[in-house]
């Protein structure tokens, strides 16, 4: 059996004396679309932090393509191929769609790896290939999601 693209066991966050997730558990396999549910305050934005490396984890691991990166910096983890795209539509309206996602690859020098990556965001997402070209500020809310 194959290890899962990402995995985060036992994952336990603290804001000082208040403990914002504890025991946090789920795989997401290569290839899949996970939804992270729950209420407001229910600590999904603090569980995507942790796992980016923002935020400090407490107690727990998180694994990604394998490799542990509990505690990593949020630099080293992108680095590793790994980014949280926040919530909201932050582009740079002005440049063009595919700017924005050449934006995102700065940290990756390998030209080859990065064209690689832009073929399979287009690749889930054909309508940011159709639009490349196109101004990021004139995507509907929806597009600008992607």
């Amino acid at each position: 059996m194959t290890a899962p693209l990402l995995r985060v066991e036992h994952l336990e966050v603290h804001y000082g004396d208040l403990i914002g997730v504890s025991d946090v558990s789920f795989d997401v396999p290569e290839g899949s679309v996970v939804a992270l549910l729950g209420s407001n305050g229910g600590g999904k934005t603090t569980t995507l932090n942790a796992i980016a490396g923002l935020i400090p984890v407490y107690a727990g691991r998180i694994e990604f393509q394998g490799l542990e990166i509990t505690g990593e910096s949020a630099f080293a983890i992108v680095r590793r191929g790994l980014a949280l795209s926040p919530e909201g539509w932050r582009l740079f309206v002005q440049q063009s769609v595919e700017n924005n996602l050449l934006l995102g690859a700065t940290p990756l020098r390998d030209r080859k790896r990065v064209a690689a990556l832009l073929e399979r965001v287009y690749a889930i997402f054909p309508r940011l290939k159709e639009r490349r070209n196109q101004r990021a500020g004139t995507m509907s809310g929806g597009e600008r999601q992607m």
